[in-house]
């Protein structure tokens, strides 16, 4: 999520081997950390480019692979957490919005 941010004809792909667990890497690449480096690096011209020269020198540090699948792991159980807690705001709503309907009908 970069401000202003444009993907052009010019995308790059970062892919990944078995030694990194993709929910590690998709949550790295969403730190403050790397949006630094990012706009650090970024040229402008009439849009800011990323160059892949840059984008290969972009520093990733790889925990452990353990500790790679235990912060998944625990990634993945917020998200399903999320959702709940998404669902039950969505179901409060329609309740209060019934309530609303019966008392202001």
């Amino acid at each position: 999520d970069y401000d202003l941010a444009l993907v052009n004809q010019r995308v790059a792909a970062i892919s990944v081997n078995d030694s990194v667990v993709q929910t590690f890497i998709y949550n790295y690449l969403g730190t403050q950390y790397v949006k630094d480096f990012v706009l650090s690096h970024a040229t402008a011209l009439m849009q800011p480019n990323l160059s892949i020269n840059d984008l290969k020198t972009m520093p990733i540090y790889f925990p452990p692979l353990p500790l790679q699948q235990s912060f998944a792991s625990k990634i993945e159980a917020i998200e399903r957490q999320k959702a709940l807690i998404q669902q039950s705001i969505a179901e409060v709503q329609m309740l209060f919005d019934s309530r609303m309907d019966d008392w202001f009908a």
